[in-house]
């Protein structure tokens, strides 16, 4: 019956209707989201003779791992010979185990007679896979064991294999041939198909090769366009397509796992066995990845850092957990792309009711990045450049590169929030994402200064155009260089300058996401003259505890010159002054202190007074020693914030912009009292207290992370020279400084 079944399958029609080729712009439809292959199945197996096969190691570790593939010796692989179809049915049937498809049945008449000189274990695996329709013989009764599988066969089978197994998104319509989706009322024919699979393949062969691509399970070969469906299957490839297969079943690693699809987490419980653990319960809690390493307090408990993902009780097993279903998953609340922010860190363990997260407790880690939720979507693009910060030029001798950068919108319900680096994202369902750069090089003339804009009428010597495709983390990147034009003369200089434009697809799909604005132009100024100091930035602590009445504070500053290079420069005088004199007044030094080889130099100073802001002016003399001239003075200012602890009546209420944390950990607020000059002030809060965040009730848990976001939003934007956001309020009552017993009400408008 298996050389009739074959003799019918090869009066199919060559070919039929063809679905589209695969080219730059398919997509693999219906790949897995999940993977079996993670946590321990990913550790060294400890095979030695896989080089720089980066993209099947974790793969045959984890064939090893699931006890799927040996290799062929103790600490050897063979990931270059290639698979025979006998040993394909060996890896085919043990993973048939793990992805729980039962073989026991099949209604397929088998006969081979070239297997009988084989062991029982590999006539057992080719029997029962014949018998089940996964892997069938060559016609005239024999199954060739010792031939090498194609890549046709491998497709043909490993789709057979996910059409019996549970969950898998893989059905046959009346005609026999795969269609795909969850719900096989509803799955249709795959939508892809290889020309050379096409044009040599019976249909049902071909059905299945492009079958095994939408699902994720195999690519192309060469450029990505053709399948080879004659050419043998290495070992390593055959670990990268069994895993493939693999990841759209229900098998999973021993012990507790989790992972992340469109911001939903799902964790996995499974015994030594790989069997699943059912009514399993799950306590997850996370924390921004900002502050992962305060999670946790000396003795293992969770810190006022984490927060609750599911249930009812952070960081202890309650019967509000999820419970694992007869498959031994359980999907947890979604997390929303605001919730994710920046990044998560999440910690998930399972255990009794009433048990407690501690220092003896196993766990399993996670991140939860941005793109894990699906979101954001790439909507725009910005550009920036390596050369070091404050520099306004670089040596011929540097090569500078210049990354295009896509952007997306971490919430887009905030008009306020900020712009966060994304990959493509789904715009246009495609990452073949091109923008075409102009470059030119252009003399300019040594003696002006500043350097003309190019739109001036510099003379162009050089100009190139070319196109900078963005990668899957969402850049793109180029480069440029220039060579000194008069290299036995000092002062020279090029400027080599770009304009970036377009954004569109490689396809004819809608333009992709465009730069801020389109078109975006920068330049790079290349020298070889002088270094001379061109920037100086100055560092003071931002918030320190005011002295009493009649009492001095010491405090000081760390200045940092640089030269048009971005590089230390040395020997430069500084002169301190700041903007408090009189009864609050900061004495300074009064002679120039120089920069070292470092280009900084630390320069103390005492404080007398009460809370206060302070502005304090870092000047660098220049080379004449005039604090007065103008020719040679860089200046730079910073603030500090002198602190007073809130010590007013007991039961007091207060209202301010918040000015800072100054320790979350501390449980410390700093506020301004007055909205005028500022006057710091700071009182403590903690966990007995009650909390009202945006006028809705709140765990003292959101309250201290909906304050951090606040601060670190702030922090941000004065790190990076710009503006503070608009303060958040601080509301309080029933405070009483002194009484830590005390019961407060703390409310935090942010909006």
């Amino acid at each position: 019956m298996l050389a009739a079944g074959a003799l019918i399958a090869s009066l199919f029609a060559v070919g039929a209707a063809p679905a589209a080729a695969v080219d730059d712009d398919s997509e693999q439809d219906h790949k897995a989201t999940s993977t079996a292959c993670l946590g321990d199945a990913v550790q060294d197996q400890g095979f030695t003779d896989l080089g720089t096969l980066d993209y099947a190691v974790s793969s045959i570790n984890c064939l090893a791992y699931y006890r799927i593939a040996a290799g062929t010796s103790a600490d050897t692989f063979d990931p270059s010979s290639n698979v025979t179809r006998r040993h394909m049915a060996l890896f085919l049937y043990a993973a048939a185990g793990r992805m729980g498809v039962d073989l026991m049945g099949g209604d397929m008449m088998v006969d081979f007679g070239d297997i009988s000189e084989l062991g029982e274990d590999m006539q057992n695996a080719i029997t029962a896979l014949a018998r089940n329709g996964i892997l069938s013989g060559r016609g005239d009764m024999a199954f060739d064991p010792f031939g090498d599988i194609t890549r046709a066969e491998m497709a043909v089978a490993l789709v057979n294999l996910l059409d019996h197994t549970p969950g898998a998104p893989v059905h046959k319509n009346k005609a026999g041939l795969f269609i795909l989706g969850d719900d096989a009322q509803t799955a249709a024919l795959p939508n892809d198909s290889f020309a050379d699979a096409y044009a040599s393949q019976s249909q049902p062969v071909n059905n299945a090769i492009s079958a095994a691509y939408e699902l994720g399970i195999t690519s192309g070969v060469g450029d990505g366009t053709m399948f080879g469906p004659s050419q043998s299957v290495s070992r390593a490839n055959m670990a990268v397509f069994i895993t493939n297969a693999l990841a759209h079943s229900n098998a999973r690693p021993a012990g507790l796992t989790a992972q992340v699809a469109n911001g939903t987490i799902t964790v996995s419980v499974r015994d030594a066995s790989f069997a699943p653990v059912p009514n399993q319960a799950i306590d997850a809690f996370r924390a921004a990845v900002a502050f992962e390493d305060k999670a946790f307090k000396d003795d293992g408990t969770c810190s006022s850092r984490t927060t609750l993902v599911d249930g009812a009780t952070k960081c202890e097993i309650d019967g509000a957990d999820p419970v694992t279903d007869s498959g031994g998953n359980s999907m947890l609340a979604q997390l929303d792309a605001a919730t994710i922010g920046k990044g998560l860190t999440v910690w998930l363990w399972d255990g009794d009711v009433g048990d407690k997260f501690g220092n003896d407790t196993d766990y399993f880690e996670m991140s939860v990045m941005p793109t894990d939720t699906g979101a954001p979507t790439a909507s725009s693009s910005d550009f920036k450049t390596d050369v070091a910060q404050g520099a306004t030029k670089v040596h011929f001798s540097v090569t500078v590169t210049v990354t295009i950068q896509l952007q997306g919108d971490e919430d887009t319900t905030d008009p306020d929030n900020d712009l966060t680096d994304v990959g493509p994202g789904d715009i246009g369902g495609d990452d073949g994402i091109e923008y075409t750069v102009v470059i030119n090089k252009r003399a300019n003339d040594p003696t002006a200064d500043p350097i003309v804009d190019p739109t001036t009428g510099d003379s162009v010597f050089d100009t190139k155009t070319i196109k900078a495709k963005v990668n899957d983390d969402g850049a793109a990147t180029f480069t440029v260089d220039a060579t000194d034009v008069a290299p036995d003369t000092a002062g020279n200089r090029v400027m080599v300058d770009w304009t970036i434009s377009g954004g569109d697809f490689s396809s004819d799909t809608p333009a992709g996401p465009n730069l801020t604005p389109d078109p975006a132009t920068g330049n790079v100024i290349f020298s070889d003259e002088t270094a001379a100091a061109a920037a100086v930035k100055a560092e003071v602590a931002p918030f320190q505890d005011a002295p009493g009445a009649g009492e001095r504070a010491g405090s000081a500053v760390t200045v940092t010159v640089t030269d048009q290079f971005g590089r230390p420069f040395k020997n430069a005088g500084i002169v301190l002054t700041s903007s408090r004199t009189g009864d609050v007044a900061s004495v300074m030094p009064t002679r120039a202190r120089t920069t070292g080889t470092t280009g900084q130099v630390r320069i103390g100073y005492s404080y007398t007074g009460g809370a206060s802001a302070e502005t304090i002016t870092a000047t660098y003399i220049g080379p004449d020693g005039d604090i007065t001239a103008t020719t040679d003075n860089l200046t730079t200012t910073a603030t500090a914030y002198w602190v007073t602890s809130y010590v007013d009546v007991a039961g007091a209420n207060g209202q301010a912009d918040v000015i800072f944390t100054a320790d979350l950990d501390s449980n410390q607020i700093v506020y301004d009292p007055t909205g005028g000059d500022p006057d710091p002030t700071s009182v403590n809060y903690d966990s007995g207290d009650y909390f009202i965040v945006d006028g809705a009730p709140a765990s003292y848990e959101a309250f201290e992370e909906a304050l951090g976001k606040g601060v670190e939003a702030r922090n941000a934007a004065l790190a990076a020279g710009e503006a503070a956001p608009t303060p958040f309020t601080i509301q309080f009552t029933s405070y009483v400084f002194d009484d830590p017993s005390d019961i407060a009400q703390f409310t935090l408008v942010t909006e």
